[in-house]
């Protein structure tokens, strides 16, 4: 099996073409190939059929009890969320347990500058807005990763249903959350005020 790259990139920033528009390659590249060996496992992993899964739920705007907003952004040569860089003893939200928010995540960097793909860890994250536009049909269903361009801003409802923290939520690009652009959650059972000391440490 191999995984192949069809975006074409010439640039750091981002690929050619634009959020909306990419450009792809004449040909796919191969960049990853994956060999299975070993003996032949009969132990699946499949869910058995007729096993009762918890239904998917579409989230309603309506829904969400409190807004928050992320700006990415360099300042200073440093990348930063909210002007910040990661601490792991602060959580920079603290959601309350069973609730539905609502994120929005801005690209601070200009319409030039450094494209951003957000990662959040814990929830899918149901993204209703790119841009101040429907997203794409592709887009429209629970996602870990939802890609700031330019300038760019993205809505996104998250259900914090159970678990508790500590969770993180960054830039995907590999030198910008090597370098700190990144933040820390914290579900809490009761309303809490952020930031807030984590409860628990990182294992």
């Amino acid at each position: 099996m191999f995984l192949e790259n069809i975006l074409y990139q010439v640039d750091g920033r981002k690929p050619a073409g634009s959020l909306a528009k990419p450009v792809h390659l004449e040909q796919a590249q191969k960049w990853l190939k994956f060999v299975v060996e070993g003996p032949v496992q009969r132990d699946s992993a499949a869910v058995v059929p007729g096993t009762l899964l918890r239904p998917h739920r579409v989230l309603d705007p309506a829904e969400a009890v409190a807004t928050r907003v992320f700006e990415f952004q360099r300042r200073n040569g440093a990348w930063q969320i909210n002007k910040q860089y990661f601490d792991p003893a602060t959580a920079a939200a603290t959601p309350t347990l069973g609730t539905v928010e609502r994120w929005i995540f801005r690209n601070g960097t200009g319409t030039a500058g450094w494209w951003h793909p957000v990662h959040v860890h814990l929830s899918g994250q149901q993204i209703i807005r790119v841009n101040g536009a429907e997203p794409a049909l592709a887009d429209r269903f629970k996602s870990d990763v939802v890609i700031l361009d330019g300038g760019g801003e993205a809505e996104s409802l998250l259900h914090f249903r159970s678990f508790r923290g500590p969770f993180v939520f960054h830039c995907h690009t590999l030198e910008h959350e090597d370098m700190r652009m990144m933040l820390t959650m914290d579900p809490r059972v009761t309303a809490t005020v952020s930031p807030q000391p984590i409860q628990a440490a990182f294992p």
